[in-house]
């Protein structure tokens, strides 16, 4: 498969001592579910956000699809990001003034031809789409900010702690919607977690901690539900 990113040598320092990222080396390929584990200040949400370009390496380099991000100008991280990826936040982080429906058609973009009626589908909204964020669920929420990334027709979906505000059953509902959508889609999807039982859903499993990958997983594994 074909490699979306790679990093060699990433270092994210803040301050004299302390290093987020120190001397990191990792390859990703196109189309895997992609965990990252570590307990908090591991480094796990600073890698997600090198990766994803709203942060930058203080030394070494990341690459997307070959291409230099640590060399990329403000203006096209931005277009990187709004062109290129999904986001999925434990926030949810959708506009309380407009519907299910105008939240996720916020996500698309003039470059693509994503039906948004067929999205809401996916996800299954279709009885709730016209219902503001109030009156949703947690679990209807997260699927409202899942549909508004794959309206875009992203290359990946980055997840940081996606079921971090839901309740055990509900978040399995999550992951898997996350699952359906890398085997439908082949996005890549990456995730970002503290819990160890999301790790069993990953073709690649990062471990992380004091801003190293101490362990790397790769597993073959078909499409499998969370249980």
């Amino acid at each position: 498969m074909a490699i979306i990113y790679e990093l060699k040598k990433a270092k994210k320092s803040y301050g004299f001592d302390v290093n987020a990222l120190d001397n990191v080396d990792l390859k990703i390929e196109a189309g895997e579910v992609v965990v990252i584990l570590g307990p908090s200040g591991s480094g796990k949400s600073t890698l997600l956000n090198i990766l994803s370009g709203l942060d930058t390496l203080t030394n070494g380099e990341a690459f997307y699809r070959s291409e230099s991000l640590s060399k990329m100008s403000e203006n096209e991280l931005l277009k990187y990001r709004y062109n290129s990826l999904g986001f999925v936040f434990q926030s949810y982080n959708l506009l309380p003034s407009l519907t299910g429906r105008e939240n996720i058609e916020l996500g698309k973009t003039h470059q693509n031809d994503a039906d948004l009626n067929n999205v809401i589908k996916k996800v299954g909204l279709e009885e709730h789409q016209h219902k503001y964020p109030y009156q949703l669920s947690g679990g209807q929420m997260q699927r409202v900010a899942i549909a508004r990334s794959l309206i875009k027709k992203p290359d990946a979906i980055f997840c940081d702690e996606p079921t971090g505000a839901l309740d055990e059953e509900i978040g399995k509902i999550i992951l898997n919607e996350l699952q359906k959508i890398n085997k439908e889609e082949k996005t890549t999807i990456i995730i970002v977690t503290h819990n160890p039982a999301i790790a069993k859903m990953g073709n690649t499993v990062i471990y992380m901690n004091s801003g190293k990958i101490v362990k790397t997983e790769k597993k073959k594994i078909k499409y499998r539900l969370m249980n």
